[in-house]
Order: C-alpha cells, then structure tokens, then sequence
C-alpha cells in the first residue's frame, strides 16, 4: 500500500474516531447530535432518531476499520478492510455534506455538530472541510502499490495530523480570522 492509502486511513480515523467519541461520551452529546439533524429540516421527523443511531453506528463501524487498516498498512500489509472502511468513509461524508448543502440551501438556519460540545452554524468552510475529506477518501481508495515499513509509519502520522487539522478547523479559522468587532472602540460597537 502507498503511502496515500496509509495517511489517507489515519486521517479518516481521528476525524471519525473523534467524532463518535465527542459524539457518545454523554447523553447530551447524543441529544445534541439528534438536535442539530432535526435542524437540519431534511429528514421526516419519525426517521431522525433512527437516523442518527444508524450513522452513529455505521461511523463506530468506519472508525474500528480505518484503526486496523492504519496499523496492519503501516506495517507493509492491506486488505479488504481497507476498501471498506474508505468506501464507507465516502458514503458517510457524502450523506453529511448532502444534508448540510441542502440545509443551507434551504435557511434552516441548522448547525454542525459534527464534534459533540461545540454547536456551529452551517458554514461554507463545513462544506469544503468535507469535500477534501472525500477526496481524501477517494484518494486512498485508488492508490495501492507496496512500500516500506518506515514510509507507512510517516505517512500515518502526517495523517493523524491532518486528521487533527480537519477536526478543530473550526477554532483554527476563528483563531486567524478576525471578527469585524476586534479594534474598535466601545463607542464604535
């Protein structure tokens, strides 16, 4: 396996892994998932809960498939779990940016709580965080080729890393971006 396939399964694994984690520590957080798919006015009401508990487990699925195939492709070793867990990858982030785009589409005025506490309005930058995630996906589905140990253990950690870039995106753009109330004067606001 190439060393796309590899950072590709280890970036995929802490943007989900961090998901179903921030997702399912606490009740609340699993109200505030169920809460904001409700905001989102794209699925019939009956269909909500369910929903959200099938996502919920097709992600834990996901998460534990892109763990092993990181460890066994850093290892010089692949498999069908591989495709599995990067297909499945590809279906979740299309069925979330779907939702969201036409969410937005519609004002619903709906939020992301793709990472539990934090509640965000729908933004553009949640559209495209997704859009490279499945590209991501996508990417590492198509490159296969052998490789060394030591290049698959380097390009797990640039995943990881880049796993951990996806998932706080949201504070990295409020910490560079600054809000149109920064610098002025109390008698300016």
């Amino acid at each position: 396996m190439t060393a796309v396939p590899i950072g590709a399964t280890a970036l995929l694994a802490v943007v989900f892994g961090t998901s179903v984690i921030t997702r399912t520590r606490s009740s609340a957080t699993r109200r505030a998932f169920v809460a904001s798919l409700r905001q989102w006015r794209v699925l019939p009401e009956p269909l909500v809960v369910p929903v959200a508990f099938v996502v919920t487990a097709a992600e834990c699925v996901v998460v534990l498939c892109l763990m092993f195939t990181t460890a066994t492709s850093a290892m010089g070793r692949s498999g069908v779990v591989g495709t599995i867990a990067l297909t499945g990858s590809v279906v979740l982030l299309t069925g979330f940016t779907g939702g969201m785009a036409l969410s937005m589409r519609r004002g619903t005025g709906g939020s992301c709580r793709c990472f539990g506490d934090e509640e965000r309005p729908l933004r553009l930058r949640h559209l495209i965080r997704n859009g490279v995630l499945i590209v991501v996906a996508l990417a590492g589905l198509v490159g296969t080729s052998g490789m060394s140990s030591g290049d698959g253990l380097l390009a797990a950690g640039v995943g990881a890393l880049g796993g951990l870039v996806a998932v706080h995106l949201d504070n990295l753009v409020d910490l560079f971006v600054t809000s149109p109330t920064v610098g002025r004067s109390s008698s300016e606001n």
